[in-house]
């Protein structure tokens, strides 16, 4: 079945025809590039923040101390895990601080020897959450 447009021949159709199939395949080439771009930028945006909570955890395993101040790029995600995880922090240490005084005052019914080897304990503790440096 052959459909006759008045006007333009055969010839005319087959050239109309390979510019509109020119002009979709760019158009195609051109939306697959901006989605490719999107893509990546997006993806950072999620997985920027989770290698950097990572660092962050090793960074504190590996240094034997609690890390403060987690921060993340303006305009990542995930900034309520970071706020959160910056709370989580501030509440230990402030527990251990409460703790390590309680110790301090019930230090004065032990002997010399115990005492020192509370004191160096405490020493760990304090070493611990006094650590912020940012990785």
């Amino acid at each position: 079945m052959e459909i006759n447009f008045p006007g333009h021949s055969a010839g005319e159709m087959v050239e109309i025809r390979g510019k509109i199939v020119w002009l979709l395949g760019s158009l195609q080439l051109v939306f697959l590039s901006v989605t490719f771009l999107i893509s990546i930028f997006i993806s950072h945006r999620i997985a920027g923040p989770i290698f950097k909570l990572c660092q962050w955890f090793e960074a504190s395993i590996q240094g034997g101390k609690i890390k403060k101040d987690l921060f993340f790029r303006k305009h990542d995600y995930f900034k309520e895990v970071a706020e959160s995880y910056n709370e989580f922090t501030e509440t230990i240490e402030k527990t251990i601080h409460s703790k390590t005084d309680e110790i301090e005052k019930s230090i004065s019914s032990l002997n010399d020897a115990e005492k020192t080897k509370v004191h160096a304990l405490l020493k760990e503790l304090k070493e611990i959450t006094t650590s912020s440096n940012p990785v």
